[in-house]
C-alpha cells in the first residue's frame, strides 16, 4: 500500500465545496468596506472643516472681507454642484432632484437669512438717523435763527 501525504499550510481552511471560504471572505470584504466608508466620512467631515476654517479667516488675515465673501459664495456653488452630482450619481434622476431640492431649501433659507439682516440693519440706521436728528439731513445743529 503507498503511503499519501497531505500538507496543510497555517492559516489555511479547508471546505468540501468550497462555499464556506467564500462565505467568510465576502464577510471580511464586507467590513473592510463599512471600515472605508467611515475612515473616508470622518477624513472628508475633516476636510470640509479645515476649508471652511480657511475661507472664513481670509478676512482676519488679509483685511479683505469682500474677497472672503466672493469665496464664500464659489465654495458654495461648488459645494451645490458636487452635492447634485453625487446625488445623480447614487440615485439617477431621482437622487438629482432629492439633491436639487435640498440645494433649495439651502438657498432659500440663506436669502430669508440675508433678508432679515438687511431689515435689521435698515432699522438701525434710520434710528440712527432720527436720534441725530437735522445734523444728518441739513448740517445744522437742529435751531431755526
Amino acid at each position: 500500500m503507498a503511503s499519501t501525504r497531505v500538507r496543510i499550510e497555517a492559516g489555511s481552511e479547508l471546505a468540501g465545496d468550497g462555499k464556506e471560504i467564500q462565505e467568510k471572505s465576502n464577510a471580511v470584504s464586507s467590513e473592510k468596506a463599512a471600515m472605508i466608508g467611515v475612515f473616508s466620512h470622518v477624513a472628508i467631515a475633516q476636510a470640509k472643516k479645515m476649508v471652511q476654517f480657511s475661507v472664513s479667516n481670509i478676512g482676519n488675515f488679509s483685511g479683505d472681507y469682500v474677497m472672503q465673501r466672493n469665496v464664500q459664495q464659489a465654495m458654495s456653488i461648488v459645494g451645490d454642484i458636487v452635492s447634485i452630482g453625487v446625488g445623480a450619481a447614487a440615485g439617477g434622476v431621482v437622487g438629482a432632484v432629492g439633491a436639487m431640492t435640498g440645494v433649495l431649501i439651502n438657498n432659500m433659507l440663506e436669502s430669508i437669512g440675508i433678508a432679515q439682516n438687511i431689515k435689521k440693519e435698515n432699522y438701525q440706521s434710520n434710528f440712527i438717523k432720527e436720534r441725530g436728528g437735522d445734523v444728518y439731513n441739513d448740517g445744522s445743529r437742529g435751531t431755526y435763527d
